[in-house]
């Protein structure tokens, strides 16, 4: 990212996203860096900043609604961008009982109806009217519903909530930290627990560590050693192992086109979604936390540690499987060397 930001600052990505305007956010442990179209410069959004604050460091969830809304859920709730100002305006939402609250947001998005559903961890899931959310003056606003654990029917496995997202047919579903996935009819509000089998022999694997919503409306699950794909119709899940990552952690799953693009602790995969055959892609030697597909450029990026690697999907029709060498930074005499300043290659004197 120090190509970005032109500074050493780091910053451990979590999120990336690209909104309606063609500008791209890096989201990650240590704030939010936004760059524009063709800008020669960025901005980066820290906590406590004098000029570009944000309410917290750590980024969860970067967002887009469907009035074209940024959203950016944080360890300090809830921030919407205001594209005039370029600054952020803070949020602070509580249940009824203002005994939960949304504080940590990891993952939000809107339904047909307009309204916000906010995953966290501690509090549930919260529900809110987003209009009336953009308008409130107060303090606090007071969410219309918060799904919680203990609640009976409409009561969650867990409140610790990593991933929320909607599928095809209108019902939301919640991945929570250690507690399997939740399936919830959004007719009705009732909760129900999917179970998703993690071995030939059906045991369950309550730790799932990622899921997305395909095209055709399949639910894909990672987890250790392998993913799950879940036909919402029918609750019915498909088990899909792989020996290049039988004992790796599946990070992140990235849908593009016909294809599933797996991340793991121990390397990268591509998954063909009419065959479901693996294959392994040789992309870095990295560990990445997030992922992005731009449909417009058909580019993939997935950001780790102080950066990310960008490369288009026709990385598979690439016959030459050797590893190509990523160069993240050049350090010469004990410097940093940065694009555009002179570099001396001088030796340093003997006396």
């Amino acid at each position: 990212i120090s190509q970005i930001t032109g500074i050493g600052d780091g910053n451990q990505l979590q999120a990336i996203y690209k909104d309606s305007r063609n500008n791209f956010w890096y989201g990650g442990t240590n704030g939010l860096i936004f760059t524009a179209p063709n800008a020669k410069s960025c901005l980066w959004y820290k906590m406590d900043d004098a000029n570009f604050p944000i309410s917290h460091n750590r980024i969860r969830c970067i967002y887009q609604d469907k009035d074209q809304n940024l959203w950016v859920a944080t360890d300090g709730s809830l921030n919407r961008f205001d594209y005039r100002t370029r600054q952020f305006i803070h949020y602070n939402i509580v249940d009824s009982t203002r005994t939960r609250n949304a504080n940590w947001a990891y993952s939000l998005f809107e339904d047909d109806k307009g309204r916000l559903w906010i995953a966290t961890c501690l509090g549930g899931i919260f529900v809110v009217n987003k209009n009336k959310l953009i308008s409130n003056t107060s303090g606090y606003y007071v969410a219309e519903q918060n799904f919680y654990k203990n609640a009976g029917k409409k009561g969650l496995s867990d409140n610790f909530i990593n991933r929320i997202l909607p599928d095809k047919q209108g019902n939301v579903w919640a991945l929570t930290y250690n507690n399997g996935i939740n399936k919830i009819d959004s007719r009705t509000n009732i909760v129900t627990k999917q179970v998703v089998a993690t071995d030939a022999q059906n045991s369950l694997n309550g730790n799932a560590s990622c899921l997305i919503c395909d095209n055709e409306g399949y639910l894909w699950v990672g987890f250790q050693g392998g993913i799950n794909r879940i036909d919402p119709k029918t609750n019915q899940s498909k088990l899909i192992k792989y020996d290049g990552f039988k004992e790796s952690n599946v990070r992140v799953l990235t849908e593009e086109n016909n294809h599933i693009w797996i991340t793991t602790s121990d390397g990268t995969f591509v998954l063909d979604k009419k065959t479901l055959n693996i294959r392994e892609v040789k992309i870095a030697n990295k560990i990445f936390a997030c992922s992005f597909y731009d449909k417009t450029s058909n580019e993939i990026y997935l950001g780790g540690t102080d950066g990310f690697v960008a490369f288009s999907p026709t990385i598979t029709n690439n016959k030459n499987a050797n590893t190509s060498v990523l160069l993240t930074a050049l350090y010469v005499n004990d410097s940093r060397c940065i694009a555009g300043f002179h570099l001396s290659l001088e030796a340093p004197s003997a006396t």
